[in-house]
């Protein structure tokens, strides 16, 4: 192996060990103490800047959001390491060179100096562009802390971590060239530094291993996308089973006792509040369903459950909100911002909810407290709060920044839920058709059935209908004259006497509309 080789050769193996205890130190520091990973701080910067059809292109191309996800986190892990490999070669060479110039020096410390400027340099380089690049996320914490203390932690954490990376780089590059440039003539000594840094550099990936497997144990992969449909829907969903859609790969996990909410912005006295804090206020009650606004016709993004919190109203009253105000915006552990009118924070149906179905909030569904927004989207509704601002002007949030919008008011909707229509349906017997409607705030007024596509339309009789803010269930005896191919549909009217639109367009960048259709093959019985 020539000299130059042997150089970035082994430049490469000092920054790969490196690198991986970079990956290491971000999974422990994400594990413990909430930090975001580089992987998690770019996707979400990222994610806001892709345009929607580049994104769901993205989608399409790799089999969803699940795998687009994994795709990131791993492939920004390995870069990280890449680039900490890279970094290890210009380290060495510059070494190397600095050796070459003052071949006749006693002490290798002059040698390395040179080398120690230029990762510092690269150090400061690479820190200071993350830091521009991804501070709109920097005041994301995993565990709760507020996005004051997240924006001084996660800086001075990825500081900490990236010059951790650096030592380890170069007490594992000093390690396989030797204290003096005479020691490498010594073969057993250079073989006995390489088998310590192997050692070593294989204790970091085992360690990194575990700490991913550990960290995707909580990966929300098993429960991103659950949907709520079926022949035994009852009228209040589980938690279990209420859908679920997550832009992270691990969703946050707060711990209550670092967990905090502010109210802050156009106010005259801003307000900080524990958990205990929330539910010390008067509480109120409410059943209202969330849908999703990627929600396809006849989709299963949509829940229902009975919340308890206090109104948004009243907190924001208590911390003096100014006449300047226009909107308000939400922001979460994860990064997640979105935004709502002042008049409809101000709404006495629009909660901060600390429980679900008389159970805390579950972690996947917001705990320690999340907001309710009746009448818009489930994006609104943002999980993990811990910052509620009051703004004199208006700023695009996260998704809006995609593209997402402008209207983010529910659609009336309706859909089939019974029987299944994928099997052959008895002649002669009736056939009971089942399903629920929501519309929004409006409420649903009644729904109507046609069995010839259109054609005519029946009235369903409501069987579940409790809340104004949430859906309802139907049902519809029918009972056809002869075997064939029919085709059904359902259409809603809401409480304002509205009728659903018939206009078929999918979801993004607003809410789908359409009626939802299926095919019915009736058969006679054998």
């Amino acid at each position: 192996m020539t000299g130059r080789r042997r150089t970035l050769t082994i430049g490469f193996i000092s920054g790969l060990t490196g690198g991986v205890f970079v990956v290491f130190l971000m999974l422990l520091f994400r594990y413990f103490m909430g930090v975001p990973t580089l992987a998690e701080l770019i996707l979400d910067c990222a994610t806001p800047l892709l345009p929607i059809p580049v994104f769901f292109g993205m989608l399409d191309a790799v089999g969803g959001y699940n795998h687009l996800k994994e795709i990131g986190v791993v492939s920004t892990l390995l870069t990280i390491i890449t680039f900490a490999g890279a970094a290890g070669m210009g380290y060495a060479l510059t070494v190397e060179r600095a050796w070459s110039r003052n071949i006749s020096s006693v002490s290798s410390s002059s040698h390395y100096r040179a080398g120690i400027r230029f990762l510092l340099l690269v150090l400061a380089i690479t820190w200071g562009l993350s830091i521009g690049f991804l501070w709109p996320a920097l005041g994301a914490n995993y565990s709760g802390r507020s996005p004051a203390k997240a924006l001084v932690l996660n800086p001075l954490s990825l500081l900490l971590i990236f010059v951790a990376g650096g030592m380890v780089l170069v007490a594992v590059h000093r390690m396989l060239v030797g204290q003096h440039k005479e020691e490498e003539s010594r073969g057993l000594l250079q073989n006995r530094r390489k088998i310590l840094s192997a050692v070593l550099c294989s204790t970091g990936i085992v360690a990194v291993v575990v700490m991913l497997r550990r960290f995707f144990g909580f990966a929300a992969y098993s429960y991103d996308g659950t949907e709520t449909i079926g022949s035994h829907l009852p009228p209040i969903t589980p938690n279990e089973d209420f859908y679920d859609v997550t832009k992270n790969s691990v969703d946050p996990q707060p711990d209550e006792s670092l967990w905090r909410v502010e109210v802050v912005g156009s106010v005259t006295t801003p307000k900080m509040y524990r958990l205990e804090e929330i539910k010390a206020m008067p509480s109120t009650s409410q059943e209202t369903t969330l849908e999703c606004i990627s929600n396809r016709v006849g989709g299963g993004l949509i829940s229902n459950a009975f919340w308890k919190g206090v109104s948004l109203q009243q907190v924001i009253q208590a911390a003096g909100p100014k006449a300047d105000v226009v909107e308000v915006v939400f922001h979460g552990a994860d990064a997640y911002s979105d935004d709502i009118s002042v008049e409809l924070a101000m709404r006495p149906t629009t909660i901060l909810a600390y429980e679900m179905n008389g159970d805390p909030l579950p972690m996947r569904h917001g705990f320690p407290l999340r907001m309710i927004v009746p009448g818009v989207v489930g994006e609104k509704s943002i999980k993990w709060l811990t910052r509620i601002e009051l703004r004199d002007r208006t700023a695009k949030q996260f998704y809006e920044k995609q593209g997402w919008g402008p209207k983010f008011e529910i659609n009336t909707s309706s859909r089939f839920d019974a029987p299944d229509f994928h099997k052959p349906l008895d002649l002669g017997t009736p056939i009971n058709l089942r399903g629920i409607a929501f519309g929004g705030a409006r409420g649903v007024r009644s729904v109507e059935v046609s069995t010839d596509d259109g054609a005519t339309w029946n009235p369903a009789e409501i069987t579940y209908r409790s809340s104004a803010l949430a859906w309802v269930q139907w049902k519809y005896q029918w009972q056809p004259d002869e075997a064939g191919v029919y085709r059904l549909a359902v259409r809603a009217i809401d409480g304002t006497g509205v009728l659903q639109s018939g206009v078929d367009k999918p979801a993004g960048p607003e809410p789908a509309t359409g009626y939802h259709r299926v095919t019915a093959t009736v058969k006679r019985s054998s």
